[in-house]
């Protein structure tokens, strides 16, 4: 149990903050992918930046390539291009994060740290896989709070638990029923911190959904 503790843990515990990489994954969906890979790659070339791209990526050479750039510089980008009917990939490293717009296009953002060299094959695997970047992973920080406060506020509202055993009981219930649900929607997120990688949440939205549940309170 402990040699399998060190296993999947042993990142968090043993890497240093200058050790700590981020990746960024940014995709970008458009009727017509020619016209995004136009832009996308003039803008990458006003930057100096010159990024391995692949057309309908095979998943070892994605992991292979990310292999080679955890051992440069502290930022790697993936840039993912989706249109109507073909995909591209653009990876690359550099010293600071990227912030663009492309016209008639919708962009969305994630951001990782990550602590193990593993942690970033498994990411790039996943992402490859289309497994990261559904729709449900749009909104993953506001529909993981907002479905978790709606439960807490049902059971506070509609359970009434006359002994303090059943009302452990329900709260032991409702909490397992959170956390299975939470876990479902939140893969395969749920599952990267245990290859060392952590993902860096949206604080902004989860603040935006604070402050309207407390203008509605009051």
């Amino acid at each position: 149990m402990w040699d399998l503790f060190r296993r999947y843990f042993s990142g968090y515990f043993s890497a240093k903050s200058k050790d700590i990489k981020r990746c960024i994954y940014i995709k970008i969906k458009g009727e017509s992918i020619a016209n995004l890979s136009k832009d996308l790659e003039r803008y990458l070339s006003s930057k100096n930046i010159r990024p391995l791209r692949f057309v309908e990526p095979e998943c070892y050479i994605v992991t292979e390539v990310g292999n080679y750039l955890y051992g440069s510089d502290p930022v790697i980008q993936v840039i993912e291009l989706e249109g109507d009917l073909s995909r591209m990939l653009y990876l690359f490293s550099g010293k600071e994060e990227l912030d663009f717009k492309l016209e008639n296009s919708k962009i969305t953002k994630f951001i990782f740290e990550i602590m193990k060299k593993e942690g970033l094959a498994y990411l790039l695997k996943l992402i490859c896989q289309r497994k990261i970047g559904v729709k449900r992973h749009e909104h993953r920080s506001g529909i993981t709070f907002l479905f978790s406060l709606i439960i807490g506020l049902a059971s506070s509202w509609f359970f009434k638990a006359d002994e303090y055993l059943d009302y452990l009981l329900l709260t032991l219930a409702i909490t397992t029923f959170v956390v299975l649900v939470t876990l479902v929607i939140d893969y395969p997120f749920s599952l990267l911190k245990f290859r060392g990688v952590r993902v860096v949440e949206d604080s902004e939205i989860t603040k935006a959904l604070r402050d309207k549940i407390k203008k509605i309170k009051r």
